[in-house]
Formats: C-alpha cells, structure tokens, sequence
C-alpha cells in the first residue's frame, strides 16, 4: 500500500490521460490511504498507527460508495478488488494494534514438605502479565511427567480470572507423591487476548519431596547481625563481584588509585570496608578506614589531622612506628601540615607498601562543603592529593549525593575516580544470607525464602532483620521449620520497627515530588496488581490533590528508578512500573503517606 504512491501519483498527473472524475476521485483517495500507510509505518507510536489505520477503513468505505454510484460495470471489478484487498491489510494491521498479553510463568514451590504422616503438599506458580492485553478464558493444567511421580488432589486444570495488564497471581496445586522423593512436572497455560486465541505457555521441571520431623531441636541465639556494620567475614555474604572490580582496579601499581562505591544507604557500603580492611586487595596495601560519621569535621584542620591520625594508628598496628602529628601545625595551616606529614613521615616508612585509605560516608564531607560550613578548599586539596601522590589510593563510599557528584564536571571526582553502584544482593548471595546461617537448626521451605527475597528484594539490612524475626518467633514456638505465613506474621511488625530507617534511608532523601509519586505508586498496586502505567498514578495523585506534571511524574519514576526503587517494565508501547522492595510499599500503605502528604499541602 505504501509503496502504491509513486504509482498513484504519476497516475494522477503524469499520465497526461485525461480521467473521469469518479476515477480521478479514487485515485486521489487511494494516495491518500498510501500516504496513512507511509505514517504507519514510520511512526513508533501504536495510538499514531491506529489512527492511521482507522483513517484508513474511512477512506476505503468512502471509495467503494464512489465506485458503486460513479463507475461503469466494467470499470468497477478491478478498483473493488484493490478496496477489498487493501482493507483485508488494514483490518489485519488493526487487529495486531489491539495488543497481545505477555505472560511469565514461574514455580515458586518445587520443594514440596510434607507434615509426618501427611500425604500430601501444595505446588505453588506465579502467573505475571506484562502485556499490553489482558489474558482472558485462562486456564493452568499441571501434569506429571511419568505415571509414578505424583497425582493431583482435585482437578488438574484450574480456570483463573483474567489476568490484567501488570496483574501478578499465584496458582495452587494440591498433589500427593506416590513413593518417590522427587517427579517431573509439566504446566500448561493457555489463554485468549486482544491478538488472538488459544496462546500457549509451558514450563516444566522437577518437583522434590521433603518430610518434616515434628521433634523439636533447641535452636541457639539469633545469628542475624542488622545493626551494625559486618566487621567480621562471619554473617557476610555475597560482594564478591564487588572485590573483584576493587582487586583489577586498584590491583596493580600503575592502576588508577581513586574508587567509588555509592548506593543508597544500609546496603552494606561499611561493611564491604571492614571487610578489605581484613583482607586488602594486596598485601602491599595498608588498609586505613576512616569513618566520616565517627569524625565530623568542623574545618580543614580537624579533618587532615583526624586523617593523619588514623594513618599513623593503622601504620603503629602493622608495625611501623611513626612520630605523632603536631596538633597545632594542623591548626594554623592545616593542607601544609598534612603535606609535611604525608610526604616526610609517613611516604618514607611505606617502603614497597602504599596506603589504602577507605573513606566512609564522604557525602558529610560534600553536605559540610555545599553548607558553607567547610571551605571549598577541602575538596581541592583532597583532589591534588589523590591525583599527585603515587603511594595512596583512596575508597570512597556514599550515598545520592556521592552519585551526583561523580557526575558534576566541577567536583572532585569528576573524570578522576571509577565508579560501581552498591545494590541489592543477588538472587544466590540473599538465598543463602536466608538460609546458611540457621540451616543446621532452622529450615525455610522455598515460597518463605522466595517471599522473603520478594518483599527485601535482597535488601540485606532487612534480610537479616525478617530473618531475625523468625529464628526468635521458632524459638518461642520451638519448631524448626519457617513457612510463608509465618513471614506474614512477623512482617507487620518489622514494617513498624524498621520505620525510622525506612524514612531516614530511603524516604527523606528523596525530592518532593519523588516522594510524592512513590507515595502515589504504593496506592495503586499490592500484591496482585504489580505493574501501573504513569497515568495510573497520575489518576490517584489527581483524587489525592495531589497532582504534578506530567513531564515531571515521568522524570521522578525515571529518578526512582535509578535509585532501585521502581522497576520499568516496557509494556507494549508503554512503560510500566512496580517496586523494587515490596517493604517499602507496605510501609507507605500502612503509615498512610499519600494520605499525609496531601494533609500538609493543604496547611
């Protein structure tokens, strides 16, 4: 169609045949439906594409009345052919617009446990739809691999509500084991959407069957460590990609010395810190960590001289006796102290060794700065220090200042410093913070870790702290095994015992109108309904009087996003967003939020 309109064109007037004026008519109508079929295929937008194409059947209705009422018998077969072809292409390109369903079909349960005496278990699968289209007459149908793996208790095939766009559902089978310890399954998902009937989804795998020993054995003190920093390798997991980016950046002698770790807070930044300070990258390094939150800086001279002092401290542990620093020196001409030291004292007793100086929580230092209440001078001082020294090497770790900063061509760290993002422990790393800890006293089924894991998206900082909770309430219930409902039990008081770090770490920080949007977000999902549209929340936001521009709730979820709040799903021809932590949203939903910050824009 639209490659007919060169061809139409030189019809029309190149021909220089003279036309009746019903057939010039259609010939003009024609290029026209050319020209709405070069629009769609050129533009990206799906509502643009639809317009054009029901812009389209218009005009080839408006063509077929000409040709019954303008044209002669013999003239009408060919230009009816042509309408009825080209309208069987644009009744199909509309129907492939309508959209299809995106399904995502997961086990959450493949280890089945089964009471002592108890012949039965519950297999449990996720259903997601990411689609632009609802999946509808859905339908779940789970089968055994072999004759002797197992039988379903009731009906094998369940027929489901629809499943909306961003919708999230769970489907359960209740199956008994015939004698065996582990089986082959297959489900079968098939479902109708705006694209078409009778889709298809498989998944199979191996189920696995586990008996349970009601005999109470006496599980010792909680293990989980989610108040201060890891100092130790014990209770640490994971960060091991983190080492190795450290160890091949700051490796050899003649790689670059000046590090980033910046993520958003109580993700473990400190704790990696001790952790080198244990085991440095070489053993050439001396690791020294030196805690901005420990030491706030009131000027110049109180921060080199605290950095000089706790140098020397790590130089006289390791060995290596150096004179004390000369207070007063420091407090006179604090950057000339620190030169003197540095290079006269310090440089000379390294010998093959360098320094390895870990700054932890270098976004007071910035906010000291940007506040006025620490000179500019710092920061530059700092910057020729790390550019110009061949003997140290520098650390720093921070939060959403940190990150912005790297980004500014006027800091310290601009086009100086490598950076790697501290974020959520990976799917392995947080399974086994859940579980190796307790596992010889205190077992987890899969949908408890699978819940626990969704609702911290490995968070380690509340890991460790659900994970608290339960080795407390199994001591109290004395029982040795953890279900999900038990994770239920233990939440809602987590929520509310964690609200101070939730508010300070992950919630203050955030602009205003970020906060306003994540608050709106957590009003328009929950556990079924997963992923919005902008507009969605855009909606709630309006009932809230609470509402933003459009540009600028689109540039507060694209900042959520890159903070690992939100997660953006494309969808179609859209974006959709969910939570990365499901705490989070139960945490907004249950001290009301939305409902607050709509309160205080009204005082």
């Amino acid at each position: 169609m639209a490659r007919s309109r060169e061809a139409l064109a030189w019809w029309m007037e190149g021909a220089g045949k003279p036309f009746r004026p019903g057939i010039r008519k259609i010939l003009q109508d024609l290029n026209s439906i050319a020209q709405d079929a070069a629009i769609y295929l050129s533009n990206p937008d799906r509502d643009g594409q639809r317009n054009a194409m029901v812009s389209t059947i218009d005009r080839l209705t408006g063509i077929q009345e000409t040709i019954d009422t303008q044209l002669l018998e013999f003239e009408k077969g060919p230009f009816t052919q042509v309408v009825e072809g080209w309208r069987r292409l644009t009744e199909e390109a509309i129907k492939n617009l309508r959209g299809r369903a995106q399904l995502a079909v997961d086990i959450i349960r493949d280890d089945i446990v089964l009471d002592s005496g108890s012949v039965t278990g519950t297999v449990v699968f996720s259903l997601t739809n990411t689609g632009a289209s609802a999946a509808r007459n859905l339908t779940a149908t789970l089968r055994r691999g072999s004759k002797d793996g197992f039988e379903v208790v009731g009906s094998a095939t369940q027929r489901l509500e629809p499943l909306g766009t961003g919708m999230q559902k769970e489907v359960e089978f209740t199956i008994r084991p015939l004698g065996v310890t582990q089986a082959t399954y297959a489900l079968e998902v098939s479902y109708d959407d705006d694209e078409a009937e009778n889709r298809f989804y498989p998944i199979s795998g191996q189920l696995r069957f586990h008996s349970i020993d009601r005999e109470y054995r006496p599980i010792p003190f909680s293990p989980y460590n989610w108040g201060p920093p890891v100092k130790t390798p014990h209770m640490f997991y994971g960060r091991q990609d983190v080492f190795a980016w450290i160890n091949e950046n700051i490796g050899g002698p003649e790689q670059p010395n000046i590090l980033v770790l910046h993520g958003e807070r109580r993700m473990g930044k400190t704790s990696i810190l001790y952790q080198l300070q244990a085991n440095p990258p070489t053993p050439q390094h001396v690791p020294v960590l030196f805690s901005l939150e420990l030491a706030v800086p009131k000027s110049i001279g109180d921060f080199l001289l605290d950095l000089t002092n706790a140098i020397r401290e790590k130089l006289i542990r390791s060995g290596t006796e150096v004179s004390r620093a000369v207070e007063s020196d420091f407090m006179s001409n604090a950057q000339r102290a620190f030169r003197h030291y540095y290079y006269e004292v310090v440089e000379p007793s390294l010998g093959e060794r360098r320094l390895l100086v870990m700054v932890d929580e270098i976004d007071i230092l910035l906010d000291k700065v940007e506040s006025g209440a620490l000179s500019e001078d710092t920061l530059k001082f700092l910057r020729g220090l790390m550019q110009h020294s061949s003997k140290i090497a520098f650390v720093f770790t921070g939060a959403y200042k940190l990150r912005e900063t790297l980004k500014d061509n006027h800091s310290i760290l601009f086009n100086i410093a490598r950076a790697y993002e501290i974020s959520y422990l990976g799917q392995v790393e947080a399974e086994a913070l859940i579980t190796e800890p307790v596992a010889q006293y205190l077992n987890y089924d899969d949908l408890t870790v699978r819940t626990i894991v969704d609702v911290t998206a490995g968070h380690p900082y509340f890991i460790q702290y659900i994970c608290d909770s339960l080795v407390k309430l199994a001591r109290r219930l004395k029982k040795n095994w953890v279900f999900k409902h038990d994770v239920q039990v233990v939440l809602q008081d987590v929520v509310q015992d964690s609200s101070g770090v939730l508010q300070s770490a992950m919630f203050a920080p955030l602009s205003r109108s970020e906060q306003i949007v994540l608050a709106g977000l957590a009003n328009v999902t929950d556990e079924n309904r997963v992923y919005v549209l902008p507009e969605t929340v855009a909606q709630r936001l309006e009932q809230s009087k609470l509402s933003i521009p459009g540009k600028d709730l689109l540039e507060a979820l694209r900042s959520l996003r890159e903070r690992d709040l939100v997660v953006e799903q494309k969808s179609g021809q859209s974006l959709m967003y969910r939570f990365k932590m499901g705490l989070i949203r139960m945490w907004l939903c249950q001290n009301e939020v939305l409902l607050r910050l709509s309160q205080e824009m009204k005082v």
